[in-house]
């Protein structure tokens, strides 16, 4: 019978030994050294220097040019920081119907940049109701609002997205 013991075999071993539990418990010496090292680790960075100005590097040469401030020919019209020629602001608002190609490579980007977009998560929207997929991009959005919202509306934004 399953779950039964039978004579003939043997039973369950212990995976322990008592004088195994005592070895492995942790002397005051053990504990002191740990600390130590703990400590000492707090002051220690997790990553070097130079895979950090990598990483720093790489962002900046992707981001470059959709940035004003850091190359003054990236933005065509001009720089609205620098002049008061707003053409810039307006063609990179929310509600333009036809999105820049700027727009559209900062979308190629990263996943990220697409979904914070307001036209671009307008135009992944429309793509995947072509796809009769819709419904993953109003969930996901849905998660992502109620990891942000407040405690006290979380219980009503959970039903939300229950129903």
């Amino acid at each position: 019978m399953p779950g039964c013991v039978k004579n003939l075999e043997e039973g369950p071993k212990k995976n322990f030994l008592p004088q195994q539990i005592i070895a492995r418990k942790k002397t005051k010496e053990a504990l002191r050294k740990e600390i130590a090292f703990l400590k000492k680790s707090f002051g220690r960075p997790r990553m070097k220097f130079s895979m950090v100005f990598e990483s720093y590097k790489l962002r900046w040469e992707q981001y470059k040019e959709f940035d004003p401030f850091m190359d003054a020919s990236a933005t065509q019209p001009s720089n609205p920081w620098m002049s008061d020629e707003t053409m810039l602001w307006e063609i990179n608002s929310p509600d333009v119907h036809i999105p820049t190609d700027s727009r559209m490579k900062k979308w190629a980007i990263s996943f990220y940049e697409l979904i914070n977009d307001p036209r671009g998560q307008c135009e992944f929207d429309e793509y995947l109701q072509k796809e009769y997929s819709h419904e993953n991009l109003h969930f996901w959005c849905a998660v992502e609002n109620y990891k942000c919202c407040p405690r006290s509306r979380q219980k009503e934004e959970m039903n939300s997205i229950y129903k």
